[in-house]
């Protein structure tokens, strides 16, 4: 859709008009250039309505009526720039129903302009890129939208509640086993929270660990398990990032090692740890022994906040003891350092066979 050049069908006008001499006065409605002329016979009718831009022309009382159409104000500014009197706008509203028959089809024009605005600044991209580029444009665009609409009401509706589920099971498994044998219970959270994270059923250990702070005043099993589990994920993704080939790989790591250690383990596992498989065997094993020596030495949370070395205060006895504290602070130590040494042996072994 080209770009009207307002400058020209004024000047067409005014020399359809008679010259800048012959017109009194000029104003416009919504869709109409009206103009005044001081001698109408020097208007020739015909040749104005084949001004390009102008879509007829109609004579009321003595007042000669030009149909532009929406954009008639951008038209009318151009005459203010002459010396000729200008009035400004008028309403007119029997005009615009009038001239819709002219503004190339009403409603269907203004959908059409609009698309024609939207995707004419990428017409020069799309014609340069050819049309392969351009369908790779329109796939880029419409892709991601029809799997949103086809993933998310199926994760709503299905994998939602199907993970959750889940989730409660194991969590009351885990509970059950934490009733007969405590430091096995946390060692199986601990070994597998980073499942838990990938597949969204961490949220569904929420019960239990409400439960437990209800009836012993802390949580000894799904925060407990959950710490040494977060923090070895740092110390896999850390000993992943030493080993890395590419400058990306080993940014992505180390960012994601770091919040680990802080708790947010999200980067960590789907960035690092299920990209390779050593990555997340050395998490497993950090958090696996973490939590079975936390089960084993009574290591407990007293808040509930991300299990990590951020929340150290959460493990800070209400008595005001901190052996507590040491203990958590020496089990995510362990759990860092185990992630970190089997994560580096596993990667090196997996880089000596690939070469």
């Amino acid at each position: 859709m080209a770009k009207k050049d307002y400058t020209a069908i004024r000047d067409a006008i005014v020399e359809a008009c008679g010259g800048a001499a012959n017109i009194a006065n000029v104003t416009h409605c919504m869709t109409r250039l009206r103009v005044q002329l001081r001698d109408g016979s020097k208007l020739d009718q015909d040749d104005a309505k084949k001004i390009a831009g102008v879509l007829n022309l109609v004579v009321q009382n003595g007042e000669y009526q030009f149909v532009i159409g929406q954009d008639v104000p951008s038209l009318y500014e151009e005459f203010t720039k002459l010396d000729i009197a200008t009035g400004g706008s008028v309403e007119d509203d029997a005009a615009l129903a009038e001239d819709a028959k002219f503004t190339k089809g009403g409603m269907g024009e203004a959908i059409l302009s609009f698309i024609g605005g939207t995707f004419s600044p990428v017409i020069p991209v799309l014609v340069a890129g050819g049309l392969t580029g351009a369908v790779l444009t329109l796939l880029t665009i419409f892709v991601p939208l029809i799997t949103m609409l086809v993933t998310v009401p199926v994760t709503l509706i299905v994998l939602g509640p199907i993970g959750n589920t889940v989730g409660t099971w194991l969590s009351d498994g885990v509970l059950a086993i934490y009733r007969a044998v405590p430091p096995l219970a946390v060692a199986i959270v601990g070994l597998g929270t980073p499942w838990l994270v990938f597949f969204g059923m961490n949220n569904a250990t929420y019960p239990v660990l409400f439960a437990l702070m209800a009836e012993v005043g802390s949580d000894p099993l799904i925060c407990t398990g959950m710490a040494p589990a977060n923090v070895a994920v740092g110390g896999a993704c850390l000993a992943a990032a030493l080993i890395a080939k590419t400058v990306e790989e080993r940014g992505v790591a180390v960012g994601a090692g770091v919040t680990a250690l802080c708790g947010i383990t999200e980067p960590g596992v789907y960035g690092v740890l299920f990209t390779e498989r050593y990555p997340l065997i050395g998490a497993m094993i950090g958090g696996g022994i973490g939590g079975f020596v936390a089960g084993l030495l009574g290591m407990t949370q007293y808040t509930v906040s991300t299990p990590g070395f951020i929340s150290f205060a959460a493990y800070i006895s209400p008595d005001g003891t901190l052996t507590n504290l040491w203990i958590s602070l020496g089990v995510m130590v362990l759990a860092v350092v185990l992630a970190f040494a089997a994560t580096y042996v596993l990667g090196k072994r997996a880089q000596a066979r690939v070469a």
